[in-house]
C-alpha cells in the first residue's frame, strides 16, 4: 500500500527528495526519467512526518504506527527501528549535532531518543492532547513542543524538565520553530502565526 513508504527521489547527483504517506502515489505517477526513487516499506501505517539530519546522511521518519525509523540515505537501508509512542508520530527532529532526536505524537508525549542505540532517553509529558509538532534550539540544549491544547512548551533537553508553558494561541498549534539564535520561538496555528 502506497502510505506506508517512505521514498527518497534522487535527482541528478546533488538533489534528494523525501517523501512520505501520499506523496508516494505522486511520486509513482510523476516521476521523471532524470529521478530514481527508492521506496522504502518499513512502517505499518502512513508516514507522518519526516527530517534529515544537518549533514544529510541520516532521515527520520514517524507514522501511524507509532514507530520512528532511522535511515541511511546514501543506501536507503533502514538503520533502526524506535517503538514507545502508543499512538501516531506527527513530528521528529534531529538535535543539530545528530546524536539524539525528538519524536512528538497523538499520545500526547514528546520522546527523546539515542540515535546510535536507539534508546529511549526520557518522556515529556504535559500536553494534554496530541503533539502536532517538535523542534531543538540551534544549540541542541532546548526543545519546544506544540499541540492541540493551544499550547507551547520549551524543555530543558539535559533534564527533561519543562522550561516553560506558552498559551497565547487561540487554536492548536501545528508547527513551531526556534529562530536561529533561539531567543524567540514560533507557533503557527490554523488562524495564522
Amino acid at each position: 500500500m502506497y502510505w506506508k513508504r517512505v521514498s527518497f527521489w534522487l535527482i541528478g547527483m546533488s538533489a534528494l527528495i523525501l517523501i512520505g504517506s501520499a506523496g508516494w502515489h505522486y511520486a509513482r505517477t510523476h516521476a521523471r526519467a532524470d529521478v530514481e526513487v527508492f521506496p522504502q516499506l518499513g512502517h505499518s501505517g502512513r508516514v507522518k512526518a519526516v527530517a534529515f539530519s544537518a549533514d544529510g546522511r541520516l532521515v527520520l521518519s514517524g507514522a501511524r504506527d507509532g514507530m520512528l525509523k532511522l535511515w541511511d540515505v546514501a543506501t536507503g537501508r533502514e538503520l533502526r527501528t524506535m517503538a514507545g509512542h502508543s499512538d501516531t508520530v506527527t513530528s521528529v527532529a534531529f538535535s543539530p549535532d545528530g546524536r539524539l532526536a525528538l519524536s512528538g505524537s497523538a499520545d500526547t508525549t514528546v520522546k527523546l531518543w539515542e540515535l546510535a542505540t536507539g534508546r529511549e532517553v526520557r518522556t515529556l509529558t504535559g500536553h494534554s492532547h496530541g503533539v502536532s509538532s517538535v523542534a531543538f534550539s540551534s544549540d541542541g540544549t532546548l526543545a519546544l513542543s506544540g499541540g492541540r491544547d493551544s499550547t507551547f512548551k520549551s524543555w530543558y533537553v539535559a533534564t527533561g524538565r519543562e522550561e516553560r508553558t506558552l498559551t497565547g494561541n487561540s487554536n492548536q498549534v501545528w508547527s513551531i520553530a526556534f529562530s536561529p539564535d533561539w531567543k524567540l520561538a514560533l507557533s503557527g496555528n490554523w488562524k495564522g502565526i
